[in-house]
């Protein structure tokens, strides 16, 4: 977040919303004591979107000119379009995700993500599965 061009103030604010947070769980009169938390977004707060957006803000198509990507809210999409490398383009396109993944500590749920096959009006056969 830093090497974007935000307000300093804004980046500490941030930071400080993100520091020194503890959770507890009460359940039917139970309570817990608090426990440090020291990752993730609080969940459903307003700010949990825009830091996603901006943490995966560095992802890009290895493609430009054959591909597109789409980045919302917490969920990110890659269309290729078919053409003659088809499958190497995806293939390609999955590999740099899973790359971008590694290099930012984190891990693809390949259990959650999935292959959607738009196909219009073609006699040509489909294309086989990407293997994960």
């Amino acid at each position: 977040m830093k090497s974007l061009d935000i307000n300093p103030y804004i980046t500490n604010w941030i930071i400080s919303f993100l520091q020194d947070r503890k959770q507890r769980v009460v359940v039917d009169g139970i309570v817990t004591d608090y426990l440090n938390i020291n990752r993730g977004v609080p969940q459903g707060n307003v700010l949990g979107p825009l830091l996603f957006s901006i943490m995966v803000n560095d992802i890009k198509v290895i493609a430009p000119n054959q591909n597109l990507l789409v980045k919302f809210a917490d969920d990110s999409l890659s269309p290729v379009k078919s053409g003659v490398s088809e499958s190497n383009s995806a293939a390609n396109e999955v590999q740099s995700i899973v790359e971008w993944t590694t290099v930012n500590r984190m891990q693809l749920n390949f259990k959650k993500t999935w292959e959607m096959l738009l196909k219009g009006k073609s006699i040509k056969a489909l294309p086989a599965p990407l293997a994960f």
